[in-house]
């Protein structure tokens, strides 16, 4: 339910960034990588657009800094398309379930470019695990 009203509510709060000079015009990156999430099409979504949403994360909240190279922006793709997680609420609720049990992360299928960008010759899946079963904003 609440991702109904969050989803409408980003683009709306994109629209009027526009008005104030953010760049979200139709054919955007900003502007494609919104019209997938409200579509439920994530695993559509390009790296550019990835790197749009982080840029305008930076402005709207200058507190959170996300820095997001191109190969990490690439990897978030790679990592939608391998666990077929189309919708927002799919990845929170993927992020929850794993906060209860961190053995979700064995069953989930990492992609190579994701090993290349967050692990040298592997991703250490207990730590990964301990990582996010930690407390953070999306915590039950």
């Amino acid at each position: 339910m609440r991702t109904r009203r969050f989803l409408p509510t980003l683009l709306g709060a994109a629209l009027l960034l526009s008005l104030t000079g953010c760049p979200f015009f139709v054919g955007t990156p900003l502007f494609n990588w919104a019209v997938k999430a409200l579509q439920g099409r994530l695993t559509d979504t390009t790296a550019d657009e990835w790197l749009a949403v982080a840029g305008v994360i930076n402005e709207v909240a200058p507190q959170v800094q996300l820095s997001l190279s191109e190969a990490q922006a690439q990897a978030i793709v790679d990592f939608l398309q391998a666990n077929d997680l189309n919708r927002v609420r799919e990845v929170v609720d993927l992020v929850r379930r794993a906060r209860q049990d961190p053995s979700v992360i064995d069953e989930l299928e990492i992609p190579d470019s994701v090993i290349e960008v967050f692990g040298n010759d592997q991703v250490d899946l207990d730590e990964l695990a301990s990582d996010v079963a930690a407390e953070g904003p999306l915590a039950s």
